[in-house]
């Protein structure tokens, strides 16, 4: 997460390991807090 920093969907699901479960489960919370911390 820290190294590829994923603001959408399809780079979360980039991440090694990230699959259509995970992203269901943490893109919600993950995403909106990379976005928060890069200033979007």
């Amino acid at each position: 997460m820290s190294a590829f920093k994923p603001v959408d969907n399809s780079a979360f699901l980039r991440v090694s390991g990230v699959g259509e479960t995970k992203l269901e489960q943490y893109g919600p919370f993950f995403i909106p807090k990379i976005k928060e911390y890069l200033g979007y």
